[in-house]
Formats: structure tokens, sequence, C-alpha cells
């Protein structure tokens, strides 16, 4: 998981695979995580969203951010985190991010606030929006799954409602105040508005280039790149006689030797200043190789030509493969001039590149072309475009599904996995979304990981791991805490100091497993260890299980803990460092105000 050399889905479907080899779980068991109640419900909680999103259900969001947010940094930050998070308190944290990040850019440049202090606050919104009710996160479902198989009545659908405001209305004000002097003043690179108008900085852009020497010697070569301001990373090889024809069809003569047998042209990987290589692109100083290769506008005037910036989306078909392997140029009619990833430029021919999901695609191309990529689900714009309008007309009908199968679970009615299930039904039944939409709506990955990674709690129960490590965490809890004699004192309606010393501990190991675990592979190994501890100090579950939930979904401290962080790593142009500075006191924060309210909620 920590190294992503495997896929998170794929190791989980290992994991499960391994534990039955070695008979630590029977088939079944191995395999019963699949048709798991969590499962259904998240699934069910993708396909319900979908129909929000799909019906314009979320617009009314986007409009109130741009109310609220003002024109004022740190009110804009506020806003939004708290709106970013009530739409993460209903529907997956990935979706909501996703659904807002335009509308974020977009009133962070009405107001003139830089991405770079939005972006994060957006992400470490919608995590902590899912706190606030018990489907609005995968480690929320997965703890009352763990409470239900112990024999324990599961939180309710609201139970998480009291402590998830709390630390949401906290992360709130960490950001608003400090966020401002914390946070860089980054901008994405480009954007859909227009040629070299981009709606950021000039970032560097590694890219493949024709240079064509007016005289004879590679010495001459140096000096273009020289005085272009641009570094060659690597010569690559001669332009062959295919090139020289597509140049020669296009009325340009990159590749050709003049009667003083002048070289050909030399094909370079160079990185430089974005605006200064696309200003000497159109002069013909350099011929990008790219577009010799796929004209941008073939057959066309080149007026409607623009720069686009898009992101691979967390279930991007594309992840995983390279530019030539997906045929990117004749599938999209887009000509991809340049990639970043965790905000670095790639320095390697683009079409040997494995694409991954958060690498941000540099993309030159007709207008119609790049606007056809703002509904896409392989895609993310980072710059807001004329999508095909919602179908307001069943707005309403998809709202009064969602809050129908909320209703129904939040009064006891229905299993919450049968009312997400349900819910689901009637989207698409109702209209809402097609069939083929609610199957794109759903993150397989996700939905494996879990279900590939729910048979390890079970190994941990039966094997007697988790009941040998809450007996470790309990008596480093009783190491940490006051004796008893000094508990007896305490005044009355405080917690018990060596619960709550053992809850720090649990909280702690929780929070550093999801920043480098998905938070609910971290909830799935914590749980049962988290319940065993708890019978271990004669106390109730529900405390020690409410601060896993809590921990397993802080993962701000690395660009890695979270899908939701990871999209906006490239959108932000931040560095790894910028998460620490930033996610690290807010980790310590959020385990503060829940060691201090949970207990005061839920009583040891």
């Amino acid at each position: 998981f920590a190294t992503e050399k495997l896929r998170a889905d794929l190791m989980a479907v290992m994991v499960a695979a391994a534990l039955a080899l070695t008979g630590l779980v029977t088939v079944e068991q191995a395999f019963a995580g699949f048709g798991s109640p969590a499962v259904v419900t998240v699934s069910g909680i993708f396909v319900m969203s979908a129909g929000l999103m799909r019906t314009g259900g979320s617009d009314h969001l986007t409009r109130l951010l741009r109310r609220l947010g003002g024109r004022g940094e740190r009110r804009l930050i506020a806003a939004t985190v708290l709106l970013v998070g009530l739409l993460s308190s209903i529907m997956n944290n990935i979706g909501a991010a996703i659904i807002m990040m335009p509308a974020v850019l977009a009133a962070g440049r009405d107001a003139k606030v830089p991405a770079g202090r939005l972006l994060i606050p957006l992400a470490f919104g919608s995590l902590l929006g899912g706190l606030t009710t018990a489907v609005g996160t995968p480690p929320n479902l997965l703890v009352n799954a763990a409470l239900t198989a112990r024999g324990y009545a599961p939180f309710g659908l609201f139970d998480f409602t009291p402590t998830g405001l709390a630390v949401l209305g906290a992360g709130a004000v960490f950001l608003a105040v400090l966020g401002p002097r914390l946070l860089p003043a980054r901008e994405p690179s480009s954007g859909a508005g227009g040629e070299g108008a981009g709606i950021g900085q000039n970032h560097a852009l590694s890219t493949e280039v024709l240079v064509a020497p007016p005289q004879p010697g590679a010495r001459r070569v140096r000096q273009i790149t020289a005085e272009l301001g641009l570094t060659v990373l690597a010569v690559l090889r001669p332009v062959d006689d295919g090139l020289r024809e597509m140049a020669a069809a296009r009325g340009e003569t990159p590749a050709a030797a003049d009667a003083g047998g002048a070289p050909a042209a030399r094909a370079l990987l160079v990185e430089g200043p974005r605006d200064s290589l696309l200003r000497a692109a159109a002069a013909r100083q350099v011929h990008l190789l790219a577009e010799l290769k796929h004209p941008p506008d073939p057959g066309g005037n080149g007026r409607d030509i623009r720069l686009a910036e898009a992101t691979l989306a967390p279930r991007s078909t594309l992840a995983g493969k390279t530019l030539r392997e997906t045929d990117f140029y004749h599938r999209y009619g887009l000509t991809v001039i340049g990639i970043r990833r965790h905000g670095e430029t790639i320095r390697q021919p683009l079409a040997r590149v494995r694409l991954r999901f958060g690498d941000t695609l540099l993309l030159r191309g007709p207008r119609d072309r790049i606007r056809r990529l703002g509904p896409d689900p392989d895609f993310l714009l980072l710059e807001p475009v004329e999508n095909p309008a919602p179908d307001y007309s069943r707005a309403g009908r998809a709202a009064a599904i969602f809050g129908g199968a909320i209703g129904l679970a939040a009064a006891g009615v229905l299993h919450v996995s049968l009312a997400a299930a349900l819910g689901a039904v009637a989207m698409v039944v109702g209209g809402c979304l097609r069939i083929e939409e609610a199957h794109r709506a759903i993150d397989w990955r996700t939905i494996i990981a879990i279900g590939g990674m729910l048979p390890l709690g079970t190994a941990l129960e039966t094997t007697g791991a988790a009941t040998l490590l809450a007996e470790w965490l309990a008596r480093l809890g009783a190491d940490a805490g006051p004796g008893a004699g000094a508990a007896a004192v305490l005044p009355a309606g405080l917690p018990a100091a060596r619960p709550l010393a053992a809850c720090a501990l649990i909280g702690a190991m929780t929070i550093a497993l999801t920043q480098i675990l998905t938070n609910a592979a971290a909830a799935i190994l914590m749980a049962p260890i988290a319940l065993n501890l708890a019978e271990a100090l004669a106390i109730s579950p529900y405390p020690v299980m409410m601060i896993v939930a809590i921990a397993a979904s802080t993962a701000f401290a690395t660009p890695v803990g979270h899908q939701s962080n990871m999209l906006v790593y490239n959108a932000g142009a931040y560095r790894f460092t910028d998460f620490v500075k930033v996610g690290l006191p807010l980790t310590l924060l959020i385990l503060a105000v829940s060691l201090a309210l949970v207990p005061l909620i839920w009583p040891f």
C-alpha cells in the first residue's frame, strides 16, 4: 500500500487469497467481504450521489459558495471547508471534492485568492465532512460492521453528527485562521480559457521538440535552446522520413536539409517555461513533436485552438496505460504536450509514461474537443467549461429519493445497506441516471479494496492477534495514565484517565496507518483491536470505536493518505511538505478535540 507499486484493490484481493491459502480464514470467510452490508452501502451511496450530480442537485452548493465566500481569503477558506463538508456528509468524499473543485477555483479567481490556499482546505473539508453521518465515509460503515459482528448495536445514522460537526468546525477555524500563513500561494499552470492565458503561473514544461538548425553543426542547436531558456534533457533521435512528410503536408520544413548539406532537425527532450516554449513553437523556432505527429486542428484554421489542464480522475480507465496504448489523440482529438505528477514535470518521452491517478495532462486542441472532456468520468478539467446542462426536471425526484433512503435508514425502518440499495435502484428506475452511468459511478477499486481487506479483520479476531494487541495497548494505557488512586479523585463527570490514555494510543496508531493505507484498511485493521481493548478495560466499546472512525479519516499529513489529497496535489501545484506543514498540526488538533469530546458524549 505505502509504496504504491501495486494498486490497493489488487493488494486487497491478494490479502484475501493469502489468508485463505494459509488457512487463517476459510474460503467462505475470505470472500464474504464482497457481499458485506458495508460494501453494499458504499456502492449505493456512489450511485445515489451520481443521481444528485446528474440532475444538478449540487449546483445550489456551488452558487452558495460564491455568495458566502465573498472576496475575503479567510472567509472563502472557511466557506469551502464547511460547504464541501456538508456535501461530503451525504455522499462519498472524493465525489464531493470533485463536484466542488471547479466552483472553488472560480470563486478563488473572483476573489483573487490563489488556488494553493483553497484546494488543500477543499480536500481536508471533504474528509472532515464525512465524519458527520454514518454513511459519510467508509470507516464509519466499517466500524458499524465490526460492532454488529461482535453483537453490539451499531451507531445510528446521526450518532456521528455531534463529534463530526465539532471536528469539522475546528478544522474550518484552523484552516481559515492559519491557512493563509501555512498554505502556499500557488496556482495551477493553465486552463481552458485560451491559448497561453491560463489560470495560474507559467510552470516549467518538459516536452519533445524538433530544432532545425539554419547552419551546419550541433553548436547552433545549443545556441537556439539557450536563447529560448530551454534545458536539453536528452537527444532523442534524428527525424525520420514519416515526420518530414507530415511536416511538409502542413507547409513546414523542420527536417529539411538545405543544398549545403545542413543536418536534419534534432529531436530533443527539453524543459523550459511553458509560455516560452509555446511562443517559440508559434514562431516556428522549434516544433512540438507531439503536434507534428498529431496536429491539434487537422484541416482547421487554428483560430479555435485552446490549452487545457485535465487531471486523471480516481476511476479513470487511462490509469496504468501509456498515451500510445490508449490511442489518446484519435480517442479524444487532443494533443498531450506535457504531464505533471506530484507537482513536478515528467522528464521523459511522453509516449512512454504510464499514467497514474492524479496526473495532470497539458492538452492542446479545439475548444469543442476540450469541452467534451467536462462530463467524461476519466478526467477532471481544472477550468470550468460549458458542460451539458444537468437534467433539472428530475432534480426534485433525485433529492426525494436520496432523502427518502436516508430517512428510512435514520428511522430504523430499513437497514442502511438495504436503504442504499433501494435508493440506487430508484435513481435508475426514476430516470435520474442511466444504468451505464450507475455502473460508472461506482468506484470499483474502493469496493474491491474494502471487500478484500475485510477478511484481515476476521483473521485478527480468529488468531487472537487482536486480543494480544489490545492487551498491549491496555498495559500502555495503564502506564501512561494515573493509577487507580489518582483516577478516584478526578472531578465528577470527567472520564477516567486510563481509558482516555488507551484511546489516545489507539487513535494515534490509526492515524499513523491511515497516512499510508486507505482509510478503509486502517478502520478494518483497528476496529477488532479497539473492541478487544474496550473489553480488556471493561469499558463501553462506543467511545473507543468512535475514536477509531475519526482517526481513520484524519489522513491529512501526506498527499497519499486519501484520494481527495491526491486530487488536489497536482491541481494546486503542491509539494509533499505542504501537506506536512498544514496536515500535521491539524491532525493533532482533531485528535485533541476528539479525545476531549467523545467521552462526554459516549461515556466509558
